[in-house]
């Protein structure tokens, strides 16, 4: 470390003893504090930065908002002293190196370790998308970690300086390519996600000693980082925990929806077993009839066109049946269970108990619905299959029983028949007239008759009136209404699969008899949902805002004003570019209000995935699945209780506290 001479405009609280570095927008020094008798970092703006008002600007919104931050595994600020010769952040210093360096030094750490660290910097980031604060740079270069093993996120906040940065230089980059999540490819807007991509990078490169993706140049970079497979770091380390490769991958997925949504979600699926680190599979969704868009699975309508689906119905003049035949892969109680919760949704009643429907499903092909219509029949056919359950349509007649009788499940029925029938003739032919006999041998044919009925008969009938296809229409209502308000994919997408994992929770909380959790759930689905539609109006009013346009117009204004001109002309000049620069803050605070509210309906959706995930541990167990429900109501009416606490903390106050030149000498 150099010792370099003490930027000008310091308080003289302030001693320098040395230089940790310099980047694009600031020089790092190394100061003591005499006045709270601490080392600090002194983060000192560049002075050609210093004179461009809209720089200035950015930096002290963006730090007053990282000061809310407070959490033992991020670098604390602690001021920010500005006047007519510095402009400088004076930064809690962590006497550690970072992680990029200490790998580069040290090679891959280990599992464990890694998973320590891990769990610190999740605690960071959950503590800062809580605020509605992302990163937006998160690397190995801005993770420090001490002898003691503690590590801190550094320079929270500076990514959008850095941004601002570029675009009055005209050096704009895309960030570091290396950690960029897929979405900023296509977007600006991020969300709290972006920021767990970038740690699952992190992850991969502490324990492999290599990044996930490498290319000759930027542009494949960035092509690999958006098109190719997410790589597995156990094939680069040998013996590698399941548990902290899985959470690895899934960090990395390419779509937001399948990453964990939230920094609270990876930091517990690290902190447990691999069952619970994984969440539910969601239902399997069927086509809405009308417009052709997947069905949220438990709505009674479609979100996207507000079409009804149709129930179900048999009819007397209906000749034809749907049936189940026989699949490659082995038919386990899963399947049934889809099933039956698919006949009872379209609006049908299950003839078979228990017992009954198992023995009725021990070998396919069976009847699943008879007396449809031709359309009808293919609509139960498609919704089936949509289940991975094989289905197809017969019609009714003779080929129907003769199908029956030459099927494996019907072989030893039909054989019995054949000898039934054989005997019966024969005995007829020798002992003409006598009616007791020929009827004694009749009792067994009637018996495989009987039987070959039972098979045949369908596993549920639907009449149009009996089953619920409508799981809440509350929630239903409440979903129509969000996503005609909601246009963004990106929000739609969430609500989505908040409102899917809702709506099967519902039903297995209805199932085991649970209003209170039921209730529970409901709220929290149509609270997403009611956050959806604020943030969808917040992004409404950002789009009408085009950064683009305005900096073409502070530049131009730029080159207006360095011109000679009058005094008059170039204060109406400067006049329109803090006017310009009003409107790039109000769209900075658009833009974090929409972080804020996106991280909210996140950690709701976080919050039902856990419920479901519990729900999934213990799902032999009824006991133990009523004691969980019990439990997923508390943290569900916890998780809405965080939310109204947190939901005013979005925009900061318009600049932190400064200290004058002079205030502390």
């Amino acid at each position: 470390m150099t010792e370099p001479q003490a930027p000008a405009g310091l308080p003289e609280r302030f001693e320098v003893r040395g230089l940790l570095g310099t980047g694009g927008m600031a020089t790092v020094y190394l100061a003591h504090d005499r006045l709270a008798g601490a080392d600090v970092a002194l983060k000192v703006l560049h002075a050609h930065l210093r004179s461009d008002a809209l720089v200035v600007q950015r930096f002290r919104r963006e730090i007053a908002a990282a000061r809310r931050i407070t959490h033992p595994n991020v670098i604390a600020i602690h001021d920010l002293v500005e006047n007519d010769h510095t402009v400088c952040l004076v930064l809690e210093h962590h006497p550690g190196v970072d992680l990029k360096r200490r790998l580069r030094l040290a090679g891959p750490l280990p599992g464990a370790e890694v998973a320590r660290i891990a769990r610190q910097v999740l605690g960071g980031l959950e503590a800062a998308h809580a605020h509605g604060i992302v990163h937006r740079d998160l690397k190995p270069q801005n993770l420090l970690s001490d002898e003691a093993g503690v590590v801190k996120i550094a320079d929270f906040g500076l990514a959008r300086v850095d941004d601002l940065v570029g675009l009055t230089t005209n050096t704009m980059t895309l960030g570091t390519p290396e950690y960029m999540a897929p979405e900023l490819l296509s977007s600006p807007l991020v969300d709290g996600r972006a920021d767990l991509y970038a740690l699952g990078v992190t992850l991969y490169e502490l324990v492999t000693g290599k990044l996930p993706y490498r290319a000759s140049s930027p542009m494949a970079l960035l092509s690999l980082v958006r098109d190719a497979e997410v790589p597995d770091p156990a094939v680069e380390v040998a013996g590698l925990e399941i548990g902290l490769r899985d959470v690895i991958r899934r960090a990395m997925a390419k779509q937001p929806e399948d990453r964990f949504q939230t920094a609270g979600e990876m930091r517990v699926a690290l902190e447990s077993d691999r069952r619970r680190s994984l969440a539910p599979p969601e239902p399997a969704a069927a086509r809405c009839q009308s417009c052709g868009a997947p069905m949220v699975p438990g709505l009674s309508a479609c979100v996207e066109c507000k079409h009804a689906p149709v129930r179900i119905a048999s009819t007397r003049e209906g000749k034809y049946r749907v049936r189940l035949r026989k699949a490659r892969a082995p038919w386990t109680f899963e399947h049934k269970h889809r099933l039956v919760e698919e006949i009872e949704q379209l609006g049908g009643v299950v003839h078979f108990d228990t017992e009954a429907l198992d023995k009725q499903l021990r070998e396919l092909p069976v009847a699943v619905a008879g007396g449809l219509d031709q359309r009808t029949a293919r609509l139960l056919v498609e919704r089936l299959r949509a289940l991975e359950l094989p289905a197809e349509v017969s019609r009714r007649g003779m080929l129907e029983w003769f199908f029956f009788l030459s099927s494996s499940n019907a072989v030893a029925a039909g054989r019995a028949l054949g000898i039934g029938f054989f005997f019966m003739v024969l005995t007829s032919m020798a002992f003409a007239g006598a009616v007791g006999p020929s009827l004694f041998l009749l009792l067994p044919l009637l018996a495989v008759v009987r039987q070959l009925y039972k098979r045949m008969r369908p596993v549920g009938y639907f009449d149009g009136t009996t089953g619920a296809l409508v799981h809440s229409d509350a929630l239903t209502e409440a979903a129509v209404r969000a996503f005609s308000a909601v246009r963004s994919p990106r929000l739609r997408a969430i609500l989505r699969r908040t409102l899917s994992r809702g709506a099967q929770l519902i039903e297995r909380a209805r199932r085991l008899g649970d209003p209170g959790a039921e209730a529970a759930i409901h709220r929290t689905a149509v609270a997403a949902l009611e956050q959806g539609e604020r943030v969808a109006r917040v992004e409404e009013e950002l789009s009408s805002i085009d950064p683009a346009q305005l900096w073409e117009e502070v530049q131009r204004l730029d080159a207006q004003i360095a011109a000679e001109r009058g005094l008059d002309e170039t204060e109406a000049l400067i006049e329109r570019k803090t006017a310009l620069g009003g409107e790039l803050e109000r769209r900075a605070r658009l833009e974090r209000e929409v972080v804020h509210g996106t991280g909210e309906l996140l950690r709701l959706g976080a919050a039902l995935n856990q419920a479901g995930a519990r729900l999934v541990d213990t799902a032999t167990d009824e006991g133990q699945s009523r004691a969980a429900l019990s439990v997923i109501e508390r943290d569900l009416d916890a998780a809405l209780a965080a939310r109204e606490e947190l939901s005013g903390i979005a925009e900061p106050t318009p600049s932190p506290p400064r200290v004058a030149a002079g205030a502390t000498r």
